[in-house]
């Protein structure tokens, strides 16, 4: 098309110096060339300059109107023209400023940040545990430390599977961090904030299954004895994580009031309201838990003692778990090899020793808080154990007023 804006020298009896450029179109839609014409040069740069501006910053939209543009007024004029006289017909500008308003309303904007904020907010009105929330706002801010700023529009699914890659974790921290920023941008279009969700072309990592992590019956023997030496308050809370199945975060709002010792069938009740999947489950205590906790029985308190975190992991430590690699100039001298503790150690202990000595699936399960769900128990939850290990678990209660531990079937 050449350039836009030109100026040039003329002969002409009038004028020295002529500035040609682009304005409207011509009936096949080709810009048309318009002159206009000056006695000083000074003029016509000035006039080029003003016809740069509104060709260059503006586009061309100060030109004079297409004729796409040209048809749509001679149609608003004809429809309009349908309502005669009637008093209140709007213009052509407020037709206009109609629909500039609807888009402005309808075409909403947020950061990433603001974003992550409201979906925590909505999580938590909807009366989600405080672990839930807990989790979810540290893997949303780990994410707006990188796209916080962001408008929600403009995060790409290259971006985020690049973040997502760069984490370098575990495959299956990495889908629970894909979930939660899935659910991000859900919660996104569902404010209409964007209209797609990059995430879900984002394909979900695979995640090799792996045998729980579990304890043995002489590690859980030594554990008890451990706690009962060093830090005997811990006991309540160990005995029911390790011989009832409950969740981490149940055991830790559990009160003593829900420990139901002198019923005809003793049970644990975890309340729909600390429970995870928010219903009431009765957990029946069995005989070797009932040995450790009658003695200790309260009317009421929370299981979960003061400093609970660090007395728990200075007992796993004397058991020998803990960071490998951690050991003191102690304990490498002792001969001390620190092993990882293995995740959610005692339910799964719970769950594969509970189901190998009662062989009841269904009833496993509804201990866990799963329902009627034995399939999310062998996926999950179950590791191979041997009868006679599943025995032993069972066996492991205190003996006497000394307060020793033993394992009935035989002694560890």
């Amino acid at each position: 098309m050449g350039k836009e804006v030109t100026i040039s020298a003329v002969t002409h009896p009038r004028y020295n110096w002529c500035v040609t450029f682009l304005q409207g179109q011509s009936s096949n839609g080709r810009a048309l060339r318009r002159k206009a014409y000056f006695k000083f040069k000074g003029d016509a740069r000035e006039f080029a300059a003003t016809k740069k501006l509104e060709l260059g910053n503006h586009g061309r939209k100060t030109e004079e109107i297409s004729n796409e543009e040209r048809r749509a007024v001679l149609t608003f004029r004809e429809q309009i023209s349908g309502f005669g006289s009637v008093e209140g017909i709007p213009k052509l500008t407020d037709a206009v400023a109609f629909y500039i308003r609807y888009l402005k309303a309808s075409i909403k904007r947020s950061t990433v940040s603001k974003l992550a904020d409201e979906l925590e907010a909505s999580k938590d009105r909807a009366g989600r545990s405080k672990r839930h929330v807990d989790d979810l706002r540290s893997r949303l801010q780990h994410f707006s430390r990188s796209f916080g700023d962001r408008d929600v529009r403009t995060v790409t699914r290259d971006e985020i599977e690049g973040w997502l890659h760069g984490l370098k974790l575990a495959p299956q921290t990495l889908v629970n961090y894909r979930r939660v920023v899935f659910g991000l941008f859900r919660e996104g279009l569902r404010r209409k904030y964007c209209e797609t969700n990059p995430v879900a072309d984002i394909d979900t990592p695979k995640v090799v299954g792996q045998a729980p992590g579990i304890l043995s019956p002489a590690k859980m023997a030594k554990l008890i004895k451990l706690v009962m030496l060093h830090e005997p308050e811990l006991l309540p809370w160990l005995v029911v994580s390790g011989f009832c199945g409950l969740r981490p975060a149940e055991v830790d709002r559990l009160d003593w009031r829900e420990i139901r010792l002198h019923d005809t069938t003793p049970v644990v009740e975890v309340t729909a309201t600390k429970a995870k999947t928010a219903r009431r489950r009765l957990v029946e205590l069995p005989e070797n838990a009932l040995a450790f906790l009658r003695p200790l029985g309260r009317g009421e308190g929370a299981l979960r003692v003061v400093n609970h975190r660090k007395k728990w992991e200075a007992v796993r430590r004397l058991a020998g778990y803990g960071e490998p690699g951690s050991e003191t100039t102690e304990e490498r001298e002792a001969g001390v090899v620190l092993q990882e503790w293995p995740a959610d150690g005692l339910r799964h202990s719970f769950a594969s020793y509970h189901i190998a000595y009662f062989k009841d699936a269904g009833r496993t399960a509804l201990a866990l808080g799963h329902g009627q769900n034995p399939s999310l128990l062998f996926n999950t939850y179950r590791a191979m154990v041997t009868p006679d290990d599943a025995a032993r678990w069972w066996q492991i209660t205190p003996e006497g007023p000394d307060s020793k531990i033993v394992e009935f079937a035989k002694a560890s």
